[in-house]
């Protein structure tokens, strides 16, 4: 799989850009990156409206204090005709097991 260079710094949304990955950081600035990633909070994203086809997230929304508001935003985002992808947790638990840490980008 092949992904065109991106820079995660822009808000611009154009056809070359064919994924962008973001993770939610309290102490950090939506819109800007830390260690490289992408950083984006789900209830005021900061890209443009009708940015994305699809929009693909997993296990985040139980994190999502609004979750409403974080919905809204993705439709937002989402370009005519597009859709949304998710998975939640399937079990009601007081507390999350984190299964991975630290990933590393698939250059191919």
């Amino acid at each position: 799989m092949n992904f065109p260079p991106r820079d995660h710094s822009s808000n611009t949304c154009t056809s070359a850009v064919r994924a962008v990955f973001s993770e939610y950081h309290s102490d950090v600035a939506p819109g800007t990156t830390w260690q490289g990633i992408r950083c984006e909070d789900a209830q005021g994203l900061t890209w443009p409206d009708a940015c994305f086809d699809p929009v693909t997230h997993t296990e985040v929304f139980e994190h999502v204090p609004d979750d409403a508001r974080g919905f809204s935003e993705l439709r937002r985002v989402l370009r005519p005709g597009g859709r949304i992808l998710f998975t939640v947790p399937l079990f009601d638990a007081q507390d999350t097991v984190e299964r991975v840490r630290g990933a590393t980008a698939l250059n191919t």
